[in-house]
């Protein structure tokens, strides 16, 4: 039995030193990384979007890639649709946007199905993998890696989620190049709840970290971030943090409804209501509202002056759901195993806007942190000291 302290994000803070780092722009967060088995050379800044349905789309992809974040797309598009979005994707954005697999044989073919396509069209250039699971700790998933590397010999791949050191190495020796940590710990996760499974980030980062490891789960907000790197993380990967973005799929309208729009009786009107629709219209028609819903002018034409409601869009949210939760079960798979319990959560996430917004202030805190910690580039961040408090 082991009951060592295990040291989380609010145990530790990160201690200043004497810096040479006159400005903070001169840290440099773009790395260089070379890896054991794939002979693809990635320069990117080590920060990736996690494979949630909310957050791993096309258009966050598009997007981060011209800051050089990976994006793990969530593995809930259809072969037609993946590859329709890497035969126009800019050769420059490739490295920046993974697919993500399962270890189910209907992942694997739809991955084998894409890989045959791209190369009919003469793309040989096959997309990096997130090979991903809720517990990798299983001699069937380090099995399936080992066979993905052996007939994917070019991409990169990183595989997870694991949390201990023994299988951390297993998994690279079996073909990943990239092993991804994370037990219990994500925001949207309740596996710590209904299992009493978890592993705190930074002790499992520090046990870890002689091979190429990316933390995931529960960071929170730039602070958490720069932990994560002087832990010993290469990379960190963030679901809820760019949750809430435009280039998020999963929006709802919020509805305020007007029920005393209609108090005045008429057999007919035409009127402009922008930012309104009408629903419940089966005593009438609704014509010449935008696509949206949102804005244009509408008509209404009725004998009936008793239409049941009038809505007003007064803003948008993000369903933001856990993986493994009942409702991403329902979704994606169409029920709820009766074996199993939810293991994730919903929220329910205000607009934050552009992502560009959310990558520049990561970006800023990690520049201001290695100006603290004299860490002129972000692999230098592993030489800082951690606090406990």
């Amino acid at each position: 039995m082991s009951l060592k302290k295990k040291l989380g994000f609010d145990d530790v803070f990160i201690r200043p030193s004497l810096s040479d780092i006159s400005s903070r722009k001169e840290v440099q967060l773009e790395r260089e990384f070379r890896f054991r088995h794939s002979p693809r050379v990635l320069r990117c800044v080590p920060m990736m979007v996690a494979n949630m349905a909310t957050t791993g789309t096309f258009k966050m992809g598009l997007e981060c890639a011209k800051y050089k974040v990976i994006t793990c797309l969530h593995k809930f598009y259809t072969v037609d649709e993946l590859y329709e979005f890497y035969s126009g994707l800019q050769e420059e954005y490739y490295p920046y946007v993974w697919v993500t697999v399962g270890i189910r044989d209907e992942d694997l073919t739809k991955l084998n199905e894409l890989t045959l396509r791209l190369k009919t069209k003469g793309c040989h250039h096959i997309p990096n993998l997130l090979v991903d699971v809720a517990n990798g700790h299983s001699k069937r998933f380090i099995q399936v890696v080992s066979e993905l590397r052996n007939k994917f010999p070019q991409p990169i791949i990183m595989a997870g989620n694991v949390c201990i050191p023994e299988v951390v190495d297993l998994l690279s020796n079996a073909g990943a190049d990239l092993v991804k940590l994370g037990i219990g710990g994500g925001n949207q996760c309740l596996t710590s709840e209904k299992t009493g499974v978890a592993y705190p980030p930074i002790s499992c980062i520090k046990e870890c970290r002689k091979n190429y490891i990316c933390w995931d789960g529960g960071v929170r907000n730039p602070g958490d971030l720069c932990k994560c790197y002087v832990a010993g993380a290469d990379f960190a990967m963030m679901g809820s943090l760019f949750a809430g973005t435009d280039e998020c799929d999963g929006w709802e309208n919020i509805q305020e409804e007007l029920s005393d729009y209609y108090e005045h009786t008429y057999n007919a009107y035409n009127f402009e209501f922008p930012r309104y629709y009408a629903t419940h219209l089966e005593a009438g028609t609704l014509t010449n509202l935008s696509d949206d819903g949102i804005g244009g002018i509408a008509k209404i034409v009725t004998h009936d002056p008793t239409l049941e409601t009038v809505s007003k869009i007064v803003g948008r949210r993000l369903k933001h759901y856990g993986m493994s939760s009942d409702h991403a079960k329902e979704v994606h798979y169409g029920h709820v195993p009766d074996y199993a319990t939810s293991e994730g959560k919903v929220s329910y996430i205000d607009p934050k806007g552009q992502v560009s917004s959310v990558i520049k202030d990561l970006m800023g805190g990690l520049r201001s942190c290695g100006a603290y910690i004299n860490a002129k580039t972000i692999e230098q961040f592993k030489d800082g000291e951690l606090l406990r408090t």
